[in-house]
């Protein structure tokens, strides 16, 4: 593994040693990655990009002690990262056999355009750092996050670092679909006023998420709250039903020909297929309930995070009294003359100014941070 560091890295490095860092005299960039050593957060951290992908690896918080068995830290994270990518052995001696050894050379990296490499990769990481788990050091999150983000190459050409390093490797004759991608299910997400027009979000989910995972991105995509109990409900042909809560109070409520689990428990994959319609009940006092239908399963997905690709239709008041609560709020805020419309206007003002900037853009910023 060819690594060109930055001065910032050899002098931390050194410091922590005691002693220089052994660096060969060999110049080449091709395959090599950048070692650079960062401030995240008041603490220190490993910064490795590939030269030609960008694929960003991870290490934080580092300590002295740590820093100066850097060798050990830079397998280890590389280790994780791809354990984390599902290669298995067999692939992860490929790698090492036509691509880049487990031996580590180190060089000095005059000739790199460290400037670009650095501002591109810092941005993004400095904006996640509160997603950072500081109980461990391979940041494996972060990680995810930033090799999907779509990145520009001097080629002029967008894809996510992930993509270009896995066609790196394939160019390398290592295969094509190297890298374990989950299948996403897109869903269309309808929320049912009944005599109302439909509130309709839909949404891009990696099948590996948990259904509590899902929920958390159905509460940012309606802009609801959070603080209420939910449900997922799946009907069987055979008159029996599945209920995914987040509660061990909800278990005193199961029904007979009822299976019910955790939601944090169970993932996308196990349960839904192209076609199926389930249920999402938020709030069982509001009673708001949200019909999800998945449109289709796709396979070869370029991303492994959560997007929101359509949406239509406001958002509904956290707190507002159901289906009919509603109706009466929406033809009290179009009359001004009402006598009730000071009231509701002041209850409505914090969600009145939320509405203004949720647009489709802030969701899949808010979900970025999920």
């Amino acid at each position: 593994m060819l690594i060109n560091t930055t001065e910032k890295f050899l002098t931390e490095i050194e410091k922590a040693k005691g002693s220089p860092l052994p660096l060969d005299s060999y110049k080449s960039t091709e395959n090599s990655w950048l070692a650079h050593i960062a401030i995240l957060n008041r603490r220190k951290a490993l910064v490795l990009i590939h030269s030609e992908s960008q694929l960003t690896l991870v290490a934080w918080p580092l300590k002295k002690e740590e820093l100066s068995k850097i060798e050990n830290i830079i397998r280890y994270v590389r280790q994780a990262y791809f354990d984390y990518l599902g290669l298995n052995w067999v692939k992860q001696m490929e790698i090492e056999e036509k691509i880049e050894s487990r031996d580590l050379t180190f060089t000095k990296g005059k000739n790199v355009d460290t400037a670009d490499y650095l501002e591109e990769a810092m941005r993004p990481l400095k904006m996640e750092v509160r997603g950072y788990d500081d109980e461990v050091i391979a940041q494996l999150k972060v990680m995810e996050k930033v090799n999907n983000r779509i990145v520009t190459y001097p080629d002029g050409t967008e894809d996510t670092p992930l993509n270009k390093w896995e066609s790196f490797l394939s160019d390398k004759g290592l295969g094509e679909n190297l890298v374990f991608t989950p299948p996403v299910a897109e869903i269309k997400v309808s929320l049912e006023l009944e005599t109302e027009e439909d509130v309709v979000r839909v949404l891009q989910v990696p099948m590996t998420y948990t259904f509590n995972q899902l929920h958390h991105i159905l509460q940012e995509a309606f802009m609801w709250d959070d603080y209420h109990l939910h449900q997922f409900t799946f009907e069987k042909p055979n008159g029996m039903s599945v209920c995914l809560v987040d509660d061990d109070e909800s278990f005193g409520y199961k029904q007979r020909q009822q299976i019910m689990k955790y939601d944090e428990e169970v993932q996308l994959l196990e349960y839904i297929r192209s076609g199926d319609v389930f249920l999402y009940e938020y709030d069982f006092g509001d009673d708001w309930r949200h019909r999800i239908e998945v449109t289709q399963i796709i396979e070869k997905p370029s991303l492994r995070k959560a997007r929101l690709i359509d949406m239509q239709g406001d958002p509904v008041p956290e707190d507002v009294g159901g289906v009919d609560g509603y109706a009466e709020f929406k033809q009290v805020m179009s009359n001004p003359s009402d006598e009730q419309y000071e009231h509701f206007s002041m209850w409505s003002e914090r969600f009145r100014s939320r509405l203004s900037i949720h647009t489709l853009n802030s969701i899949n910023f808010s979900l970025d941070r999920l």
